[in-house]
């Protein structure tokens, strides 16, 4: 990044910009022509420096004269986006956990999420519903889980046992290792069992996630505390039959 790229100039903006520290003071005519940007065009990115702080005219004998305004108030002006975004940054620190834990999503309804952001969207959702010491149950994949996603699992996992937050996984047998590598951690149980699990579904207080990984990966919330204690009673069924 040069300094015109810290300046957030556009391409425009960079050649009036370079024409008015080269030129001093000038009008209109002799900035357009030596920027090379049309005479239409150089009236919008003058008044667009000036409101970055970057260009400042003067007005003598009824013309108006275009030069580069002091950096300082630049500066100035960045010192007081930087503050402000700080302080939004405070301001969301606070309120946005308060916020996501409301009902993301309504009741006894489905949504469907695509690709990796959707996949991180709906994990984070399910686990701020749990507290410490509570625990969730998940239907392992039946495949091996492809990237970005097996690295997302990692650290969210990590972050789970740091909130204090219990798992217990059932993967098929021929997906041991796998599963062994990638939930390695406390608050851990593990079980494997013959033949492949259904689907990778995570299993909540009041909804379930069913998860694909083809293409960029389908991800599907349902809600509702009935359809999850149905699929934590089918689990609870399979987990016994399971081995460690």
């Amino acid at each position: 990044m040069d300094i015109y790229g810290a300046l957030n100039l556009t391409e425009g903006e960079t050649k009036v910009y370079k024409s008015l520290v080269r030129l001093k003071s000038s009008t209109t005519g002799p900035i357009y022509k030596d920027a090379a940007v049309s005479q239409s065009k150089v009236y919008e990115i003058l008044d667009r420096l000036r409101k970055k702080g970057l260009a400042a005219s003067i007005v003598k004998q009824g013309r108006t004269y275009w030069h580069p305004a002091n950096p300082s108030i630049y500066l100035k002006k960045v010192k007081h986006d930087l503050e402000e975004l700080e302080e939004r940054k405070k301001i969301l620190d606070k309120e946005l956990p308060h916020l996501l834990k409301e009902e993301t999503y309504p009741s006894d309804e489905a949504q469907v999420l695509v690709g990796y952001n959707g996949f991180r969207s709906c994990l984070y959702s399910f686990l701020d519903t749990f507290k410490a010491k509570d625990e969730f149950m998940v239907f392992g994949s039946p495949v091996q889980i492809p990237e970005p996603f097996y690295s997302f699992l990692k650290s969210y996992n990590i972050e789970r046992v740091k909130r204090g937050i219990h798992a217990r996984f059932l993967y098929g047998e021929t997906l041991e290792k796998f599963a062994k590598d990638l939930y390695n951690l406390p608050r851990t149980k593990l079980r494997f069992m013959k033949g492949l699990t259904p689907s990778t579904i995570a299993i909540g207080n009041d909804r379930i996630i069913i998860m694909t990984w083809e293409n960029k990966g389908k991800f599907v919330v349902i809600m509702g505390k009935e359809i999850a204690n149905s699929y934590r009673e089918f689990f609870e069924s399979l987990w016994k039959m399971s081995k460690k």
